[in-house]
């Protein structure tokens, strides 16, 4: 069975979105402190237009490398909207949990790097398991 442009898409936005706040965290969190510092908010900045252009260029290319596909007007179906509505769903309450733990270490944990950098974590995690419960919906489906 062959991969769709859809499919490649999200692969491109899950393995580029890992890899970015991959890197971030390794970066951010051996300096941890009670507060974020200037340091870290231009390594944040740095990685999201990083992840920006990687994801524009990819895109571009697997849009150049699916043309025929591209061509041939995908439409999109009940299928896929059910499939991005799950992953969104199932996203969602991983966010849920997020903000409220991230809430929780606000109120318990001094300073505000531990609530940002939890939240940014489960945004993250949320993002990511929108996107690998898609493709493992398209895979099954």
């Amino acid at each position: 069975m062959s991969i769709t442009f859809r499919e490649k898409s999200l692969w491109l936005l899950l393995v580029s979105l890992c890899a970015a706040f991959g890197i971030y965290f390794a970066f951010a969190l051996p300096n941890a402190s009670s507060q974020v510092k200037s340091t870290e908010i231009a390594a944040f900045i740095g990685i999201i237009v990083v992840l920006v252009v990687v994801q524009i260029i990819g895109h571009a290319l697997l849009g150049i490398a699916s043309r025929r596909e591209l061509a041939a007007k995908i439409q999109t179906d009940e299928r896929d909207a059910w499939v991005r509505l799950k992953g969104t769903q199932l996203g969602s309450y991983v966010l849920v949990v997020g903000v409220f733990f991230s809430l929780c270490v606000g109120v318990f944990v001094r300073g505000n790097f531990a609530f940002v950098h939890v939240l940014l974590a489960f945004w993250i995690l949320a993002q990511a398991t929108e996107y690998a419960t898609q493709l493992v919906l398209y895979r099954r489906s």
